[in-house]
């Protein structure tokens, strides 16, 4: 499956630095710069971007609505938080498994 693949090209690569892209993802240019930037400052991170969307009536562009970090609950549901920015660094156990 994905996950397996995914381990598998991790053991294979050389780089210091890697992304994973889904076939269903288009980014705009400039989209990696401010990622590895934030990788520059602290090379133990993992950075996620905030992606918009293209609306599934008319694909029309739509902006993100703002970054968002997650929690878990204790029944195991999922939380999302408002960021006040999305430059802001947050600790998070949780990351979005789109990406």
């Amino acid at each position: 499956g994905l996950a397996v693949d995914r381990m598998e090209g991790l053991r294979r690569i050389s780089a210091s630095v890697f992304v994973f892209m889904d076939s269903h993802m288009e980014v705009a240019q400039g989209w990696l710069e401010p990622l590895l930037a934030r990788i520059v400052e602290d090379r133990w991170s993992f950075v996620v971007p905030t992606p918009d969307t293209l609306h599934f009536e008319d694909l029309e562009h739509r902006a993100a609505g703002g970054a968002t970090t997650a929690s878990f609950s204790w029944v195991l549901d999922v939380t999302p938080e408002q960021m006040e920015s999305s430059d802001e660094v947050v600790p998070t156990l949780v990351m979005a498994g789109m990406f």
